[in-house]
């Protein structure tokens, strides 16, 4: 169980956990976990050409989704402390 708040940034192609797979494990992971997929990206964050996306575009999804995240937790846990579990020992 986890019991610090998590984000998982993932690919919609990735073969190694699909979609659904871990739609379902992160509901078993308990606690505040967050998901945020990359449209049509594989395990390395990698779309497809044909997608209109590029390496870079998934990349900078995934670094503004992890710091819009860092913001939420930080701003949570500035406002309640005691609210925030602690991190996994």
């Amino acid at each position: 169980r986890i019991t610090c708040p998590t984000l998982i940034i993932q690919g919609t192609r990735d073969t190694m956990a699909t979609p659904e797979a871990l739609l379902v494990a992160s509901e078993m992971m308990g606690g505040s976990v967050e998901l945020c997929w990359l449209p049509d990206a594989d395990h390395g964050f990698k779309p497809r050409k044909s997608s209109g996306y590029s390496p870079e575009d998934c990349a900078l999804m995934a670094s503004d989704a992890s710091v819009e995240w860092v913001q939420r937790v930080a701003a949570l846990t500035a406002e309640s402390p005691e609210a925030t579990p602690p991190a996994n020992p």
